[in-house]
């Protein structure tokens, strides 16, 4: 962030990052009751857009309030994906939520890991990144690095 954006080391530890503690603390706070008066399914949605926003701003956000406003916007998709679980929660009998909420977090964390490796493989110079989606697309794996 210091060489595309142009901000400070200092401006992005003392200024951007501690946004995101205290928007958590009440997006999550807020969000409990935002249930009560709306569905959760519409909670769940409305974070579903803040995490896209937040990827837009950090893409194109070119001022430090565009940095605030992302850290605010990824906070309240935080907040959703604890509204999930007990929305989750409601759905499922409580026998069955323990062995939902495994395949929920597992199915969560495989898509990050996912999606890290293949932006990973997508920004190596010496990598093309059109020869490893035919490696994953196609059966024989035949793929000369």
């Amino acid at each position: 962030m210091v060489q595309v954006k142009g901000l400070t080391n200092f401006q992005i530890t003392n200024q951007v990052l501690p946004i995101y503690a205290y928007a958590t603390l009440v997006c999550t706070v807020l969000a409990a009751p935002a249930c009560e008066f709306f569905t959760c399914k519409t909670i769940i949605i409305v974070g579903s857009f803040t995490s896209l926003l937040s990827l837009l701003l950090i893409r194109f956000g070119t001022s430090i309030f565009s940095l605030y406003l992302m850290e605010v916007a990824m906070a309240c998709s935080a907040a959703s994906s604890v509204i999930y679980q007990a929305y989750l929660f409601i759905l499922v009998t409580e026998e069955q939520f323990q062995t939902m909420a495994s395949f929920s977090q597992a199915s969560g964390s495989m898509a990050l890991f996912l999606s890290a490796e293949l932006g990973t493989f997508s920004l190596k110079p010496s990598w093309r990144a059109h020869g490893y989606l035919y490696y994953i697309l196609n059966k024989e794996h035949n793929l000369s690095l």
